[in-house]
């Protein structure tokens, strides 16, 4: 779950850095967590969802920290929240052992099938669309989409795959102009439209949490193919080479390198690379706060 620490000696370190931003005040966070002082890690998470509330580690993060403290109404609101933001958010938490607490509560049961719903709202039809974005198993998946069948919130058609037929799923006329025009999210909150720039830096800031993930796990397919998502013009390239462009230039050597070198060249420069993210990651948090305020 979470960003674990690599080495215990960089955790009075990180108590003591300035704590001017979100990414810092998780980081605190997670240290206290480590130490199983929940208290202090709520206290410092939520001075991360103050400075940021579009943050979504850091919803999720405290939704954690308050199911370990059995607060298990506002765990479940946390957790909805981080969901909103990024809804891969939602198999960390169907998997996640800090969710013992809420795990039978039926709000946490229902996050499942509100995720495939705001899936197929995103414009993903087919299961095996739905399974790829959500991150969900495929048994999951098909539960859910069975239960949104039955409560008349989504429709099934087939559309026709060579010589057999697969099914597709939309949602029903009145569930997509309520979530559509509204602009509603998962759990109904009225959610505001980011103007582009601001989107942009988010894409970006989210496809940095994935990347960090791949480099940690030693994930060459992985890694190479998140680059791409600052990489490519269609993606977030044109940002990145605006705002972002000697780590652009990086990113793409990292690439042809990791394709040449594979393993061990990500394990010998993979101190560079997250430092590399984590100083692209600061640089954007400032930049929302200042497009936000």
């Amino acid at each position: 779950m979470k960003k674990p620490f690599q080495k215990k000696k960089k955790k009075k370190k990180i108590l003591d850095i300035d704590v001017t931003n979100p990414e810092a005040w998780n980081l605190k966070a997670l240290v206290h967590y480590e130490q199983k002082n929940y208290s202090k890690a709520l206290d410092a998470i939520e001075k991360a969802v103050e400075s940021d509330p579009t943050y979504g580690m850091a919803w999720y993060n405290k939704a954690c920290f308050l199911s370990l403290v059995n607060q298990v109404p506002e765990s479940l609101e946390a957790l909805k929240r981080s969901i909103e933001i990024d809804v891969k958010n939602a198999r960390k938490s169907i998997r996640d052992k800090d969710f013992t607490n809420v795990r039978i509560e039926e709000g946490f049961k229902r996050i499942v099938e509100v995720v495939v719903l705001e899936s197929i709202r995103q414009g993903y039809h087919t299961l095996g669309a739905i399974v790829w974005t959500t991150f969900l198993d495929k048994a999951d998946a098909e539960d859910a989409l069975r239960k949104l069948l039955e409560k008349g919130l989504i429709v099934q058609h087939e559309k026709r795959d060579g010589l057999s037929k697969i099914p597709i799923y939309d949602l029903t006329a009145d569930v997509a102009e309520r979530m559509g025009k509204e602009k509603k999210g998962l759990f109904g909150i009225t959610k505001k439209q980011l103007p582009k720039p601001v989107k942009n830096l988010k894409e970006i800031s989210q496809a940095i949490q994935s990347v960090r993930e791949a480099i940690e796990e030693e994930d060459v397919e992985k890694t190479i193919e998140i680059f791409e998502e600052f990489i490519d013009p269609t993606k977030s390239g044109e940002q990145m080479i605006e705002q972002f462009f000697e780590e652009h230039r990086e990113i793409r050597l990292w690439k042809i390198r990791l394709k040449d070198r594979g393993v061990d060249y990500l394990i010998e420069n993979k101190a560079k690379m997250l430092n590399l993210f984590d100083n692209i990651e600061v640089t954007i948090t400032k930049k929302l706060r200042n497009e936000m305020s």
